[in-house]
């Protein structure tokens, strides 16, 4: 079984589809974004796994700035406190990782992260926030928050 977090579908209604659940684990797809406990052919879906190097030392960094495959500096967890904190999570036993979707701040990759290492992070996540067009959208969106009126006369 594989505990993970699963965000919305593209209409922001939650994971929908019309098969029916999962004759391995119940699974219903259904559901809303969460975690969720499934088989592995649910939780891959068709899609390849894709394993992260924990441990990779910092020194490795700069002769693998071009390397395309997932690794951390970040040392893993031993496998059981791994799995002890991905059940936590899921029964809402852990008050520090968020239980609510979030493509930018709470993915499922902060969730694999947080149970490995303790801390919840997301290389995908950060390279959004990199881009600057993600900066100044997200400031339009603060300005507009706290004076909707102001932002019609800025220049960006």
């Amino acid at each position: 079984m594989v505990i993970h977090l699963m965000g919305p579908d593209g209409k922001g209604k939650g994971y929908s589809c019309t098969r029916p659940p999962c004759q391995k684990c119940g699974f219903e797809f259904k559901s809303s974004a969460g975690i969720f406990k499934t088989c592995m052919d649910c939780f891959l879906e068709g899609h390849s796994l894709y394993c992260c190097t924990y441990g990779v030392p910092s020194n490795w960094k700069t002769s693998l700035k071009n390397y395309r495959g997932l690794y951390s500096t970040s040392d893993s967890k031993p496998a059981d406190e791994v799995v002890e904190m991905a059940h936590r999570v899921f029964k809402g036993e852990d008050k520090v990782f968020g239980q609510k979707y979030d493509l930018i701040e709470n993915n499922c990759e902060h969730f694999a992260v947080y149970c490995k290492t303790g801390v919840p992070k997301s290389r995908q996540a950060a390279l959004i926030r990199e881009n600057p067009l993600y900066r100044t959208g997200k400031r339009i969106i603060n300005k507009v928050r706290k004076k909707p009126n102001s932002v019609a006369n800025e220049e960006y």
